[in-house]
């Protein structure tokens, strides 16, 4: 409601109220009765055609022995009483003697008519109905042997010793839902009762609960009878002004109907919840803003609970719960999930400080401790919807935790465990559903891709296949230079030889490579590592060449090649494989000891390709070592495993 419209209306209420203000604010759980106007010509046909009945019997009193006074209201009083035919015990309803009139009589019978059309278990039955010698009716009730609600709402103790109930919330909503049972026979009767509270709800010691007190009752529709008040001529403020609903401050045209009934009990709805009335105030216009400012803000309490009574209380008719019976209904499913909704309540607890620790952005190093979090919530949800499978924030927040450590997971590139924690829970986000599987798929690709480079670069393929071109060749590599050495066979050869040499290692180690081609090309690191073989062999062809053109003196040719391999294997522990890095500090020294001591050429060479074969099969035999059982090899070829090759020349 906009401010303007708000303060008109206060504004037209407070003109309006007159002599009543002081009693809404000093007694503002008292029924405000609407004044008496003079008797319709149906409703005095009624009284009248009353009045005939009771010349033709006894009277009501002389059926009746009076006793004492049980209570008194506005215009009635109430006393206890013996029907004499009968000899049991009743509730006998007059008027107060200072109240007379016809219109007071109308008023009082127009409750018995109202009452005594509504045979219901949950409403008062009325046992007679008559007049007195003064022409004063006399009604007859079912004697109630217990307390009105108001006394026992807030009563925890008492309701424990009374009814043996332990729980006050549960008890008294199933008082709330039997009033409602009422209220609901009496709408289908075509009747709203208009006071609503618990004062007018009386429980009997044995948990009989029986709405009482229908003075303010309207009929919706016209019978022609007279008996019943209409709600479209109900345009006076009637009724109680703590649970007041907007439209019964009074105007100019009556918007009374089954709605108003249902505000009031959502007024009675929130005094369980809360221990209080919807509308309170020391002075007139605190009271009365709190009734136009409808629906009450601020509630405490249940979720489910403060959503029903909010909606029961709207300021408009039109936006209220649809009915009493779908009001009860509500009511009644939230007792049958109220042990779930406890449970829910809990892991709601959980949920909301897991939502705390993901707000900061915990990175996975958090992640152990996040699932367990969410573990707990997920375990509370789930026993909640066991026990009531439609309990809906045990569902909601289900999803929610589900789609918050989805999230979570996404944010730290494992969204495929995001997607697994969405699995069979309902009502998720579609779009955090497509973004996770979007991501999955990239992931899936990234991984694919990362399984195929580390298959490509997998050292135990084609394992034994490289150790034994590398053995070969480092048998060839080692026992040629020493055979130099010490038998002196090649000591003087030519300087066109140091070109040929290379060349038929070149072709040994071509030869190897064709023999097991089959595993030795199957990855990118084998292919390298050939490759990386059969280059370096090759290229010390053109280089000899070279320098024997520039004529280079042999011996110089041939240390040199000692640091060409230094280089080859140097690059190589940069680039592929580190730990031969013991062969290219063997090739390094060799080189720099053929400074002082070129006439041990050889030999520095043989060990140098020695270190270097040992260096290999070292690594080599350990990762074949780890590997899967190997497979069958190619035709020339063994196993699976790569590693560093390192050629070696003389």
């Amino acid at each position: 409601m906009a401010e303007d419209e708000f303060e008109g209306k206060l504004a037209q209420v407070m003109a309006t109220i007159g002599p009543m203000a002081e009693t809404m604010v000093q007694a503002p759980r008292s029924t405000i009765e609407p004044s008496l106007l003079p008797a319709s010509s149906t409703g005095r046909g009624a009284f009248r055609a009353l009045e005939a009945l009771e010349l033709e019997g006894a009277g009501a009193e002389g059926r009746l022995r009076l006793g004492e006074m049980l209570g008194q209201g506005g215009m009635g009083i109430v006393r206890q009483a013996e029907q004499i035919a009968l000899g049991r015990a009743v509730a006998v309803k007059t008027l107060r003697d200072e109240m007379r009139g016809e219109a007071a009589a109308l008023e009082l019978l127009r409750e018995a008519w109202a009452t005594g059309r509504l045979e219901h278990p949950n409403v008062v039955p009325v046992h007679d109905l008559g007049l007195d010698a003064e022409g004063r009716p006399v009604i007859v009730l079912k004697r109630i042997d217990g307390r009105h609600w108001g006394a026992l709402i807030g009563d925890a103790e008492a309701v424990r010793e009374e009814f043996g109930a332990e729980d006050l919330l549960e008890w008294n909503l199933r008082i709330l839902v039997q009033v409602c049972n009422a209220v609901a026979f009496a709408h289908s009767h075509g009747i709203v009762h208009r006071d609503l509270k618990p004062e007018n709800v009386m429980v009997g010691r044995f948990g009989e609960v029986y709405l009482v007190d229908w003075g303010l009752a309207v009929g919706l529709e016209d019978d022609g009878s007279g008996r019943i008040r209409l709600a479209k001529d109900a345009t006076q403020m009637a009724g109680t002004p703590c649970y007041m609903a907007p439209e019964m401050l009074g105007g100019d045209r009556s918007e009374i109907g089954a709605q108003t009934d249902v505000y009031l009990l959502g007024g009675i709805l929130h005094e369980i919840v809360t221990g209080q009335p919807p509308h309170q105030g020391t002075r007139l216009p605190q009271l009365l803003a709190s009734i136009v400012r409808s629906p009450p803000s601020g509630i405490e309490g249940p979720a489910d609970l403060v959503a029903l009574i909010q909606e029961a209380m709207a300021y408009e008719p039109g936006d209220r719960v649809s009915g009493v019976e779908p009001f009860r209904a509500r009511l009644q499913r939230y007792l049958r999930v109220r042990g779930s909704l406890r449970i829910a309540e809990h892991a709601g607890q959980r949920l909301e400080t897991l939502l705390a620790e993901l707000a900061t952005q915990p990175g996975a190093a958090e992640r152990m401790r996040l699932h367990g979090l969410f573990s707990e919530c997920r375990f509370g949800f789930h026993e909640a919807l066991g026990a009531a499978r439609e309990n809906a924030s045990a569902l909601e927040g289900l999803r929610r935790g589900a789609e918050a450590m989805a999230r979570f997971e996404g944010r730290v590139g494992d969204p495929s465990s995001g997607l697994a924690l969405l699995a069979g829970v309902e009502g998720v986000d579609p779009k955090l559903v497509a973004e996770l599987e979007a991501a999955g798929s990239r992931d899936r690709a990234e991984k694919e891709r990362l399984q195929r480079l580390d298959a490509q670069l997998d050292m135990r393929t084609g394992w034994r296949t490289r150790l034994m071109m590398v053995g070969t060749l480092g048998l060839f590599w080692t026992l040629t230079p020493l055979t130099a050495h010490f038998w002196g066979a090649i000591q003087d050869a030519g300087p066109w030889e140091l070109v040929l040499r290379p060349i038929v290692f070149l072709g040994i180690a071509t030869a190897i490579a064709v023999w097991g081609r089959e595993s030795l090309t199957r990855t990118l690191i084998n292919r390298r590592l050939v490759g990386t073989v059969l280059l370096a062999l090759a290229l010390q062809v053109p280089m000899a060449a070279v320098m024997v053109q520039l004529g280079i003196p042999t011996r110089i040719v041939e240390a040199q090649q000692l640091f060409h391999w230094a280089a080859i294997t140097s690059m190589v522990a940069l680039t592929v494989e580190r730990r031969v890095w013991p062969a290219a500090l063997g090739y390094l020294l060799g080189f720099a000891l053929c400074a002082f001591w070129l006439e041990w050429r050889y030999v520095f060479m043989s060990a140098a390709n020695l270190l270097l074969t040992i260096n290999v099969f070292w690594i080599w035999l350990g990762s074949g070592a780890s590997a899967a059982p190997p497979q069958s090899p190619p035709p020339g070829a063994a196993g699976p495993a790569p590693a560093t090759p390192e050629p070696l020349d003389s």
